[in-house]
């Protein structure tokens, strides 16, 4: 994982994906990381740290079976959103999120945004529809 913080690209990603429109709440400080393939971005053990658009590269979700064997959930090489679910829960995540190739999103803070994003209803609508289409 390597956190970009350069705005003039994070806000290109931004711009390119229209990702302030799920947003009522301007100038949130967006940052843009990248995962290599293979690299976990959601763990069940690890508290999710990070509201993250994916905008480049494709993502499994999956849950583990007792005997060890994946259980898969979603993939997606689209626009989605990570962790919706565990913004609304508090909790740790139930599911693992995966790169299946070299993967970028851009990410928001939700330890130091979450009073905002709580007040914000254009992004609760959309966090809704995310669950939903999930």
């Amino acid at each position: 994982m390597k956190k970009i913080y350069d705005r003039p690209i994070v806000m290109e990603y931004v711009k390119k994906y229209g990702i302030s429109r799920f947003f009522d709440t301007r100038d949130l400080p967006f940052f843009l990381i990248r995962y290599e393939k293979g690299e976990t971005i959601i763990h069940p053990t690890e508290h999710t740290r990070y509201l993250q658009f994916v905008v480049e590269g494709t993502v499994a979700i999956y849950s583990i079976r007792r005997d060890g064997s994946q259980f898969p959930i979603a993939s997606s090489d689209d626009f989605m959103m990570l962790g919706d679910v565990e913004f609304v829960n508090q909790s740790l995540p139930a599911l693992f999120a995966e790169a299946k190739s070299d993967t970028a999103a851009v990410a928001l803070s939700l330890d130091e945004n979450k009073p905002v994003l709580d007040r914000d209803l254009a992004f609760l609508h959309y966090t809704l529809r995310s669950l939903v289409k999930k």
